[in-house]
């Protein structure tokens, strides 16, 4: 039973791995504005834990984080 538990865990990692892989090619594909429109999705999300004060504004502070992470080293 354990041996194929890791089996699983060795093949989802590697699934993984490869999956990030291809997305971080995504990165260099990046259009002007991406990070603006990332922001304002992130945004919108937000607002839907907007009952729970706390979270909406943990939430801001992870899109503005985001943002300004994209700005600074994604848009060269």
């Amino acid at each position: 039973m354990i041996l194929q538990i890791q089996k699983h865990i060795k093949k989802a990692t590697f699934i993984l791995i490869i999956f990030i892989f291809f997305l971080s090619f995504d990165v260099y594909a990046q259009e002007e504005g991406k990070c603006e429109e990332a922001l304002l999705r992130c945004l919108i999300d937000a607002v839907s834990s907007l009952p729970s004060f706390s979270s909406f504004y943990t939430h801001i502070i992870y899109c503005l984080g985001g943002y300004v992470f994209c700005i600074k080293y994604l848009n060269k």
